[in-house]
């Protein structure tokens, strides 16, 4: 995958990340990225966490990010999100793997396994 195009959606992930007050991810951001990129490569290789907070806040977002994402892979001529099976659900599914809401941060003892996305 190109590298200008794996940088602009996850430019644009890390900004709808940090518009949400209440959205931590469990990984560093590098790990994030990392796993990003692994998605993007294999979207089906992420199942679906029960992430009912994500999915009840969320869900309709999610579906617009995923339309954003198509809008910038077109940019850049590429058929990343745009094939037959690909739909925004691959997107909630791979982010249930890492979101985690404030209030669940609350009650975890050690919040310091939580991250939020700052560059």
């Amino acid at each position: 995958m190109e590298v200008d195009l794996l940088n602009n959606l996850l430019e644009l992930f890390h900004q709808w990340i940090k518009d949400k007050n209440d959205i931590y991810i469990s990984e560093t951001v590098t790990a994030f990225n990392s796993y990003f990129k692994e998605f993007c490569e294999n979207k089906t290789k992420f199942i679906c966490q029960r992430n009912e907070l994500l999915e009840n806040y969320y869900y309709q977002e999610i579906i617009d990010l995923y339309c954003d994402f198509k809008t910038i892979t077109s940019g850049y001529t590429s058929f990343l999100f745009h094939n037959k099976n690909d739909t925004a659900d691959d997107l909630f599914y791979f982010l249930s793997n890492y979101a985690v809401f404030e209030e669940e941060l609350i009650e975890e003892e050690n919040d310091e396994d939580f991250h939020e996305i700052v560059e």
